[in-house]
Parts: structure tokens; sequence; C-alpha cells
């Protein structure tokens, strides 16, 4: 009957997972939740706070202090250094110790002191990549090249992620 909190950095990211949750919990007949700043609005909110919503996934939002949970017994959190300490810390404050499990793509000081140095942490990696996920693809361009290039990545269909760099000479 507790209720699980997934904290996401960013709106699109939240709306993945909520869509991937909702899935699961449609079938299991858990009530889901999302809330973004899109969506503060006290219908919204209401099922938190009465416990009637077992997973909730947000952003930001849920740090606010307008959202009340009832009874939350696991955090989640995704991509934890898009978070500062105190941000991560205001659940916790609010309603005691809940187990917590944190997230990174990479490594990070902070989460490499907390598990040499405290609070039952277990550090566990997962080397593989999520199912269907394609490789990255890095090239470089002296700029000749790059806009027809794009052009046609995009017309496959594909993602472009480009970084433009101007380097001089000057150290």
């Amino acid at each position: 009957g507790a209720q699980a909190v997934l904290l996401s950095p960013t709106q699109i990211l939240a709306e993945q997972h909520y869509r991937n949750l909702k899935e699961l919990a449609d079938k299991a007949g858990l009530d889901v939740i999302l809330v973004t700043s899109a969506s503060k609005k006290k219908e919204t909110l209401s099922p938190v706070s009465s416990g009637k919503a077992r997973l909730i996934v947000g952003t930001h939002s849920l740090l606010s202090g307008k959202v009340e949970f009832k009874d939350p017994e696991l955090l989640v959190i995704d991509e934890e250094h898009k978070f500062g300490v105190s941000q991560r810390e205001r659940i916790h404050q609010q309603y005691g110790e809940i187990d917590t499990i944190s997230m990174s793509a990479t490594p990070i000081p902070r989460s490499l002191a907390v598990a040499l140095y405290g609070n039952d942490t277990q550090v566990l990696d997962i080397k593989d990549k999520p199912a269907g996920r394609k490789d990255v693809i890095t090239y470089y361009d002296d700029g000749k090249k790059v806009v027809g290039f794009v052009k046609k990545v995009l017309s496959e269909g594909h993602q472009v992620y480009a970084v433009s760099a101007v380097l001089s000479g000057r150290g």
C-alpha cells in the first residue's frame, strides 16, 4: 500500500518513464500518475496525497513543497547528478528514511563517496545497453560536408546531434 516515486530531471524523460510504467501498472491494477510543472493541478495532486496513486513519476515539481505524499517508501532518482544534494534530501527530510535508488550514466564523486563511506549504499553496474538501443556514431567534419550529411541522416529518419566548435591555435 506504500508509494514509489520516480524523480526525473526533464519533462521528456519523466513522460517516457510514465508511459513505460503505466503499461506495466495497468496490467498490475496500480495507479500511476505524472507530475510535472504542466500538471500541478489540485485534481492531479489529490491521488498522490490520498495514496490512491501508488506510483508517482515526476520532475523537480515533486520537490516543490506543493506535492504531499501519503506513504512514500521507495524513491528512484534518475540522473541523480542533475539534482542538488539539498533537492534530493528534501523528500528524506520530510518523510524520514525512504529506500532510495540513485541512477547515473556516469559515476560522479558524490556517488563514489556515498558508496565508500556510508548509508548502506550498494553500487550496481548495468553494462548492457537497453534492448534496441543503437550505437552512437561520431564523425568529425571541417564544416564543408556537415550540412549535406545532416540532411541525409534526417531524411533517413535518424537523429543527429551536431556540435560546432571554433578552435584557435592560441594556448
